[in-house]
């Protein structure tokens, strides 16, 4: 697995099949969680559902990811927010779990994306089919970023620390242009392909972006907890 090195502290890989980054990956049913993501229920016909298995591998065999890690330690925070290694985190919700650790120690901040492949094929498709794909690149970014935590969080419990749950610029309260701007300067990931606009959104399209916070114990892994917003939709507990 390529997040084997993150170790190293810094590491990227460029144009692999999703399988060669997370090798669990090509086990997950994709096609369960696309089909009601695009507005079908459990009674949809086998003809249509083996329509969009078609459509869907056509999809998955033009994923081509890269990505890239960096690590860093953690060198304040306060009210406001968190930085270490040149990564301004303004958010005082976030700081507020940094607060409640037990000796902070880093960032892990990672870039993932499908590919410029993958918005290709999208184009001149039918609108069924783009519907499709588009569910498709979703779906198979965000489990790649699961995925890419759940790996972090294990690295860290192998080194005797805790960590956060991962998050992004646009979630809780890090504004999104500007969080995303801290993020590409930090992480340049223009190298790997990836650039972000000046609204925050990022091309490829299928891209996303993430911190996560190591400590010695981590008792709040996110803010949801202490957040008012209680109605949110990204809410986790």
């Amino acid at each position: 697995m390529v997040f084997d090195q993150l170790n190293k502290g810094f590491f990227q890989f460029s144009q692999l099949p999703p399988g060669k980054v997370f090798p669990g990956i090509e086990g997950v049913d994709f096609v369960s969680r696309v089909v009601p993501r695009i507005g079908y229920d459990d009674g949809i016909s086998v003809a249509k559902k083996e329509r969009i298995r078609t459509i869907m591998q056509s999809g998955l065999d033009s994923v081509r990811m890269s990505g890239i890690t960096r690590m860093t330690s953690i060198d304040a925070w306060d009210n406001e927010g968190l930085s270490g290694g040149g990564l301004q985190i303004k958010s005082p919700q976030w700081a507020g779990v940094v607060s409640r650790m037990t000796a902070p120690r880093h960032l892990i901040c990672f870039v993932l994306t499908l590919g410029e492949a993958f918005d290709r094929i999208k184009k001149d498709r039918a609108l069924f089919e783009t519907y499709v794909l588009d569910g498709l690149g979703s779906e198979l970014i965000e489990t790649a970023a699961q995925m890419a935590e759940e790996y972090i969080a294990v690295w860290a419990e192998s080194n005797a620390m805790d960590c956060s749950r991962r998050f992004s610029p646009g979630y809780c309260d890090w504004p999104l242009p500007s969080g995303q701007k801290a993020v590409f300067n930090f992480l340049q990931p223009d190298a790997i392909g990836v650039k972000a606009l000046s609204t925050g959104a990022m091309l490829p399209s299928k891209s996303i972006s993430a911190v996560m916070i190591t400590a010695d114990q981590v008792p709040l892994k996110c803010p949801c907890q202490f957040c008012p917003q209680r109605d949110c939709d990204h809410r986790r507990v």
